[in-house]
């Protein structure tokens, strides 16, 4: 799947938890939405720097209305963003509990840590430890090829 018809299909498919999503297509989605971060950061960072070099304050209020700008893009692709690694995951023939239990491992294990212990540099340094192996874990997972025969539908990616 292409550049284009990959982040067509990222918003097409918002809330589509079910089928599957190819590797290209996942990858495709993040460098837009990389892409589409620099350039609005940019429209944030230049003005700041001008203001800092200059004390001219004119430029500020663009970049605020950028940084609401920013704030909007990242709330609207979560749910896309889960639903699109769900969909990886599916192609690679694990369950979206799999990513469930990826992403709240590391938080339910240090709600049961500070409630058990005082934090110490020891649990909070093994807690590090478990969050980074499952940020790996969860980006193993999308760099997979896809299994065949799955047991998840056919890919969802047009």
């Amino acid at each position: 799947m292409g550049f284009l018809k990959a982040y067509a299909a990222f918003w097409k498919n918002y809330v589509y938890f079910g089928g599957r999503s190819s590797r290209s297509t996942y990858w495709w989605v993040q460098l837009w939405n990389f892409l589409i971060f620099i350039i609005i950061l940019a429209f944030v960072i230049v003005p700041v720097i001008h203001t800092f070099t200059t004390k001219d304050y004119s430029g500020m209020g663009l970049s605020t209305v950028f940084v609401f700008v920013y704030l909007l893009y990242t709330l609207a692709i979560i749910i896309p963003g889960i639903s699109l690694t769900v969909r990886r995951f599916h192609d690679t023939n694990l369950s979206a509990w799999w990513y469930v239990g990826l992403c709240l491992a590391p938080k339910v294990l240090v709600f049961i840590a500070e409630g058990v212990t005082k934090s110490t540099i020891t649990i909070d340094g093994l807690l590090a430890l478990v969050y980074f192996a499952a940020v790996i874990a969860r980006f193993v997972v999308t760099l997979l090829p896809s299994k065949d025969p799955n047991n998840f539908r056919e890919h969802t990616d047009s």
